[in-house]
């Protein structure tokens, strides 16, 4: 009986361990990116939303709505969430600033 506690304590604290360890592995960046999207928008995400992609470009209005106009034409991270291949809107785009790291706008779907 006593083997069985420790095995179980053992396992317990093991697994509690690897949550924490994936949580630590998300970039900051995309998770603040998920965190900004509306529930519908989440559930067109397409695989898991972790492996969204990390770019880094020039953003404009031309791109997008920028919530924060002192960032036209300056460097942010951009954050794409995939969607599938045949949805008719396209890829959800999140724009990142690089000095506050906040989101400071999403990019146009079609």
């Amino acid at each position: 009986m006593r083997k069985v506690i420790v095995v179980v304590l053992f396992m317990s604290v093991f697994m509690s361990g690897c949550i924490l360890e994936d949580d630590q592995e998300v970039n900051p960046m995309i998770k603040t990116a998920y965190d900004s999207l509306s529930s519908s928008e989440k559930n067109e995400i397409k695989g898991d939303w972790k492996n969204a992609t990390l770019k880094e470009g020039t953003v404009n209005s031309k791109m997008g709505v920028l919530t924060d106009h002192n960032y036209e034409g300056e460097e942010a991270y951009i954050i794409v969430f995939y969607t599938g291949n045949n949805h008719s809107l396209g890829d959800i785009d999140v724009y990142i600033s690089k000095d506050k790291q906040e989101v400071i706008g999403k990019g146009y779907r079609d």
